[in-house]
Formats: C-alpha cells, structure tokens, sequence
C-alpha cells in the first residue's frame, strides 16, 4: 500500500486513537512499541473528506440515503459533526434522519416498508456531534427539547489510551438545512459550554456544503 496510512485500533471509538502515517519507519515504530498492545489496523488514507451512509434491507429489497444526502465527518475528539439528510451513531443518525426508531430500521427491513426512505422528501437533516460527558440531570433537560432525539453518553477503550467518557448528540430539524445551526444556539443558550466552538464551526461548514 502506498503512504501515508491510517494505524487505528480495531475496537475504536469514533476518531479517537486514530493516527496517520507518512513513512514506513512511522508504523515500524509504532508496531514495536509498547503502545501497540491490542489488535491494530493499518490502512491505506485516501484522500479528501470523509463520507459515511448505512444501507438496510435484505436479499432483494435495500434501501438508503441518496448520494447528496451522505454525511461528511470532521475527525476529531469533541469535534466530529455528521450532517445528514440521509446501534452505532451512524444507526441512530440514519434513524433521526428517516423519523423512526432505531429498532424499527431492522424490523422494516425484514417486514418491508411502503415508505421509500431513499427519496428526499421523506428525509430530514440531522446533526450528529459530540460533548464533553454531562450530569445525569442535564442529560434530562437536554433530552427534553424537541430536536434532540439520541443523547449515548459512551467510554472510550482504545488500547493505550487512557479511558475517555463522553457523549455523543443527535438532533434533527424537518425545515431548512440553516435551522440546524438555529437549534445548536438554542442549545449553547440553555446549555453554556455544550456545544464547543470546533462544532459550531465544522457545522457551518457543513451545512455551507450540503446541497
């Protein structure tokens, strides 16, 4: 494979634990040291921005986002913003998106569905990021505002790190791509120090983006 590559954990966590390498004495250094004590994988960086989609379904009836509805990721922990209007984050992104219940994905996917969630107008934009980990009680309060539909407080085990808790938010709007950043407002309003300026910024940006 050509340089530079991807040396991550197999296990991961969103970017966490992620490094990129330029050079073969890089990974050579980093295999042999006492950093690499799990099982590691090496791959192949290509270039440019970060695309994720999940389809669902089985043999013979799928179903997924249309392609301008794929979300772009900006690595970083406390810094990853996805933006859609497309049981990991991605499973419950997909779910805000579609305006359903992560479960029922699964159930209609075996079932059938007359509803066609690859079509656009059945979409929404949602807004994926992460936090810093909270109090129980705000995450009450935080799960109380209409736009937010998945709050996953989570830890981090990636080999050779120290353990690292926090949340991952999802919230959604059925208007404008714009009223995503309206919302994040309201939160930082009601919630000082929620949403970091890096989130702020990639979601901009995202949004500027999105067609």
């Amino acid at each position: 494979m050509n340089f530079p590559v991807i040396v991550k954990d197999t296990l991961g966590a969103g970017s966490i634990g992620v490094e990129v390498m330029n050079a073969y004495e890089e990974v050579e250094s980093f295999l042999n040291s006492n950093r690499n004590n799990s099982d590691i994988m090496v791959e192949e960086l290509i270039q440019g921005e970060q695309f994720g989609t999940e389809i669902h379904g089985v043999e013979g009836r799928y179903s997924g986002p249309s392609a301008d509805r794929l979300f772009c990721n900006k690595r970083g922990h406390y810094r990853s913003v996805k933006l859609c209007k497309i049981w990991s984050g991605m499973t419950t992104t997909t779910a805000a998106m579609e305006g359903r219940n992560p479960l029922s994905i699964f159930v209609d996917s075996i079932l059938g569905t007359d509803k066609n969630y690859s079509m656009k107008r059945n979409l929404k934009y949602v807004l994926n990021f992460k936090m810093k980990a909270r109090s129980q009680e705000e995450l009450i309060r935080l799960y109380g505002n209409p736009h937010v539909d998945y709050i996953m407080q989570l830890e981090t085990s990636v080999a050779g790190m120290e353990k690292i808790n926090y949340c991952e938010v999802v919230i959604s709007t059925d208007q404008e791509k714009e009223d995503i950043l309206n919302i994040l407002n309201e939160l930082e309003e009601e919630f000082p120090g929620l949403v970091s300026d890096d989130v702020k910024a990639n979601a901009g940006e995202l949004v500027a983006k999105c067609q």
